[in-house]
């Protein structure tokens, strides 16, 4: 062989190599890319989810957002047996005209309900201790709570919501289910049972 036809085939090789080494710098470039897109979106995203507490002396339903970004719920809707409400889980309850719950959500369809992560909201909740404030006695209050828990058994929440960036996420649906009790809710700022 000749030098000129080993210098022409070591030219061929060393072009071949920088095509493959730019070829491969071009991909690692694009797949580094989707990855640091992919990290920045996960780094936003809201994780919605419906907890129960089943306490003896306290239950309630509570929203809450256990992922890492603000969720913003566009819609929710609630319902049981036939009955719907996109306003409040309370309207599918009925409790006498002389009681009221301990607290609840009102949802505005025209504003958006924003939770930040870790937040919780209750949507809805009744306690011994708030029954006993107008004017229950103990005995009954555990009654109507026990009874409330039977009643918001089988409740379904449907919830829309997206991110800050308005990146829309996936639906939420669950049902609530049931749960045996027994333990007394120690006071307001310990313990959820989640369902």
């Amino acid at each position: 062989m000749s030098d000129d036809l080993i210098t022409i085939l070591q030219m061929i090789t060393t072009a071949v190599a920088v095509g493959v080494s730019v070829a491969a710098l071009v991909v690692s470039h694009r797949r580094a890319h989707a990855l640091f897109a992919q990290q920045q979106r996960d780094s936003v995203l809201p994780r919605l989810r419906i907890i129960a507490s089943y306490w003896t002396n306290h239950k309630s339903i509570l929203l809450t957002n256990c992922g890492v970004g603000t969720a913003v719920v566009d819609s929710i809707s609630f319902e049981k047996n036939g009955n719907q409400s996109r306003r409040t889980l309370a309207d599918l309850f009925d409790l006498p005209d002389d009681l009221g719950w301990d607290t609840w959500v009102l949802f505005h369809s025209d504003e958006p309900f924003l939770l930040r992560p870790g937040e919780t909201a209750p949507l809805l909740q009744l306690s011994q201790r708030g029954l006993q404030s107008q004017g229950v006695d103990a005995a009954d209050a555990l009654r109507r709570l026990q009874a409330f828990q039977r009643d918001f058994v089988g409740t379904r929440v449907a919830i829309e919501y997206s991110d800050v960036y308005e990146n829309t996420q996936d639906q939420y649906t669950t049902e609530i289910l049931d749960c045996h009790v027994s333990a007394y809710r120690p006071d307001d700022s310990t313990g959820i049972a989640i369902a």
